[in-house]
């Protein structure tokens, strides 16, 4: 998806904040930080894995 600015971007990751906190799962800064670098092309698909995953398994212990 291609967002035409960054307040769009900005209100794209708040609904998806609140469509989580619905379902009891939150979303870090640092979790925000990755998906708007990988979102703006800034990071590859294959980078993003690899910081969500250390994300994830740093959140599990």
């Amino acid at each position: 998806m291609v967002f035409k600015s960054e307040e769009e971007l900005n209100e794209a990751i708040e609904e998806a904040k609140a469509s989580l906190a619905i379902e009891g799962m939150i979303i870090t800064k640092e979790m925000e930080r990755i998906i708007k670098a990988k979102v703006t092309g800034k990071i590859t698909h294959e980078q993003f894995i690899a910081l969500a995953d250390a994300i994830a398994r740093r959140e599990l212990t």
